[in-house]
């Protein structure tokens, strides 16, 4: 029981996760990726020149993949070098998959906890109990495939030069990140 209540929060972790990467549909700064290392270098500077540096981990901030890339999804893609037109199409694209990300989310919610309250029975029908768990595994794997479409589309908006960049930029930050 507790493994499968285990599994139920885990794989609504990773689906939730699944749509955090995926690029915003707002940039609340609306800062470039050069400013916005600016701005780290000198947090960092004044952290050290007060004394009051803390112990967390962090990636570099000049690095593509780094701790600003995190809080803006977008920054990877204009490291690659994205125009204002290319940005406003990745954002368009994101928001019509967060928007079917949400009913897929709401739904499924309803199932696990339909399956839940399957578990809570004394005896619960196996056929039944199998076919929801077919629904979930079915949503699970069509947000999975709705999520990679998502970064299919985002790489044929991008010229051949900018993927190259991008794929860097990408190896660069899981060598950094390991």
């Amino acid at each position: 029981m507790i493994n499968f209540r285990f599994r139920i929060l885990s794989l609504i972790v990773v689906s939730l996760l699944s749509c955090s990467q995926v690029p915003a549909v707002a940039d609340p700064l609306e800062k470039t990726a050069p400013e916005a290392t600016q701005e780290a270098k000198k947090d960092s500077q004044s952290a050290d020149a007060k004394g009051t540096k803390d112990n967390k981990l962090t990636a570099h901030p000049t690095l593509p993949g780094s701790e600003i890339n995190r809080h803006d999804p977008l920054a990877i893609y204009r490291e690659a070098g994205i125009d204002k037109e290319q940005e406003k199409k990745i954002r368009q694209l994101a928001k019509e998959f967060e928007d079917g990300q949400r009913v897929r989310l709401a739904l499924m919610a309803n199932l696990l906890k339909d399956m839940r309250n399957l578990q809570m029975q004394p005896d619960p029908n196996e056929k039944t109990a199998l076919a929801k768990q077919d629904e979930i595994n079915k949503l699970q794997a069509e947000m999975g495939t709705e999520r990679t479409k998502l970064v299919l589309k985002i790489r044929n908006i991008l010229d051949f030069e900018q993927k190259q960049r991008l794929i860097e930029n990408m190896r660069h930050s899981s060598q950094t990140t390991k």
